[in-house]
């Protein structure tokens, strides 16, 4: 995850100012509780495959499609991360974005390496017996954060990790990619940047979904796993994007803020329709479960499902119209201070809770059957629910009381020092 994805929110005005501060510049705290919400739905996710839940049950589906979550973070990072450069692309004093390397990418590194090397070395240290550790010799694909790319590293060490090698990628590409869009926009007026922007953001969904559907019919097996490579799941990052595009245009034009007010009238109605792609994803496709593939097409249409859920549930949470006498009820929830405090421990809480399920069905004296239908790690179908729900329970628990200092004593010291360093280079 930054699966999370990690990346600051910034700070911004309260609600009764907001009116008087740009669109692009406020603050959006409903994405912190919505990082929250996608955290939890990866780890429900995880105790369906391992509980056998998904694989037994008529929730199963809904389990097993779960995996919008890391979409979520995606388009988030995707979001912060091309706020700046949309700015600067759509001035008309033709700054060119990214102008100091050094500094974007020391302070991502800052955010994202140091917890991640914290709780990989903790968990290494920890005996296992479902999860493989990495050898010695594959040691330094997981410090780099490049398991994801030979395919017998992949589910190794912190598995849910795969999510940080694509984001490390993305960092290491955006900067060059902003600098590549200048020369498309340089010398035309504000609106038409923008409308460029949007076609390049058009553009990288289509490339992202061609390379999926060419991973999947030139290849079997374990390649399969290059979808989740940068280039096919940069269609995420791009809804983000588009959204940083929407805000900066909207700033700037009349055209660009009745586009973000037409967008964000519909607040609550983006959550409801949510459920619709969810739904199809669940029961509507007769897709595989667990780790197995459906055909490809099948597995396009997932893919095109996740995307439109991603775009659905951080569209309200980004253009939100603030003149409205009363949000919508989701918008409320995700900005409640305890779910909102939750989207700022997710971070460490993604990090922290596969290794904490597994613990638990050790010292709950569970081992998953490794054959079920082909399929994933299964635990025996006649285990009594009660287990289950003390699992769970105690999982999220734990998982939550290690992510509340690791966030406090290694994330916050590490954002404050990249920050601090940053001010003084």
């Amino acid at each position: 995850m930054t699966s999370t994805s990690p990346g600051e929110l910034s700070p911004g005005p309260a609600r009764a100012d907001a009116e008087f501060v740009p669109l692009s510049r406020r603050r959006f705290p409903a994405l912190e509780g919505l990082r929250g919400l996608a955290a939890i739905g990866v780890l429900i996710q995880h105790l369906g495959f391992w509980t056998g839940a998904t694989f037994n049950t008529r929730a199963g589906g809904l389990l097993a499609r779960l995996d919008w979550g890391v979409p979520v973070f995606f388009a988030i990072s995707g979001f912060l991360l091309f706020r700046a450069p949309a700015e600067a692309l759509l001035d008309p004093d033709e700054v060119s974005p990214f102008s100091d390397l050094e500094k974007f990418w020391r302070r991502r590194i800052w955010r994202v390496f140091p917890a991640y090397l914290a709780v990989f070395a903790i968990v290494m240290i920890v005996p296992r017996h479902i999860t493989a550790k990495p050898s010695l010799l594959e040691m330094p694909l997981h410090v780099l954060l490049l398991q994801i790319y030979p395919t017998d590293t992949f589910a190794e060490g912190i598995s849910q990790a795969w999510s940080l090698s694509v984001e490390i990628s993305f960092y290491l590409l955006l900067p060059f990619f902003g600098r590549a869009l200048y020369p498309l926009v340089r010398g035309h007026p504000v609106s038409k940047r923008a409308t460029r922007l949007l076609a390049v953001m058009v553009g990288l969904v289509a490339f992202s979904t061609l390379w999926r559907a060419a991973v999947f019919a030139l290849t079997d097996g374990d390649a399969f796993r290059a979808v989740f490579w940068l280039p096919g799941t940069i269609d995420y990052f791009a809804v983000g994007m588009t959204l940083a595009v929407i805000l900066a245009w909207a700033d700037r034009r009349p055209i660009g803020r009745e586009l973000a007010d037409t967008l964000g009238y519909f607040q609550g109605g983006w959550w409801l329709m949510a459920i619709v792609p969810y739904a199809i994803m669940a029961y509507g496709l007769d897709l595989d479960v667990g780790l197995g593939r459906s055909s490809w097409h099948l597995e396009l249409l997932r893919q095109a499902c996740t995307f439109v859920i991603g775009a659905m549930l951080i569209t309200p949470a980004i253009l939100v119209d603030y003149s409205r006498p009363r949000l919508s009820a989701p918008y409320r929830f995700l900005t409640w201070r305890p779910v909102e405090w939750f989207g700022t421990i997710s971070f460490s809480f993604y990090l922290w809770h596969l290794a904490v399920l597994e613990t638990m069905f050790r010292v709950f004296n569970h081992r998953p059957q490794e054959e079920f239908k082909g399929q994933f790690l299964d635990w025996d179908p006649t285990a009594p629910w009660g287990d289950i729900a003390i699992i769970t329970t105690t999982t999220v628990v734990i998982s939550i009381l290690l992510a509340i200092p690791t966030y406090r004593y290694v994330e916050i010291p590490t954002m404050e020092y990249s920050r601090k360093r940053n001010q003084r280079a």
